[in-house]
């Protein structure tokens, strides 16, 4: 492996390229860890219409039901007493405005809507 110095390292001329708000497809979905204490958060692949490759979003912008307000979330599996997804989270706003009741059935959910979230990265658009 060749070692390289990052204090030498210049200001290259790429700007950081995003793609644009459209409607994707869900090829797949994954739960990953994320973070020392390894939370799960679901991973949804999706086909963009400007892109070959295949992307992932793991967020949801949505109107909070408590604050009636836009908030960003993550799609994190967080669970009630019963082991099931907490409502009203993000992840459960996200399943019910799919149509999704287990996070299985939104791989191959079509035409779903996208934003730019607060971060400048597509999100999914929940509203």
């Amino acid at each position: 492996m060749a070692e390289t110095n990052e204090l030498d390292n210049t200001i290259g001329t790429e700007e950081f390229q995003t793609l644009k708000p459209k409607n994707v497809n869900i090829e797949k979905v994954e739960i990953i860890e994320v973070g020392e204490k390894k939370y799960p958060k679901v991973v949804c692949h999706v086909k963009h219409p400007d892109a070959q490759d295949l992307k992932q979003i793991s967020s949801v912008e949505y109107i909070n039901p408590n604050t009636k307000k836009v908030e960003n979330g993550g799609l994190f599996v967080n669970k009630d007493s019963d082991g099931k997804i907490r409502k009203n989270s993000a992840l459960a706003l996200f399943m019910n405005l799919v149509g999704a009741s287990k996070i299985l059935d939104l791989s191959g959910k079509k035409e779903v809507k996208t934003t730019l979230g607060s971060s400048g990265y597509l999100t999914f658009k929940g509203y």
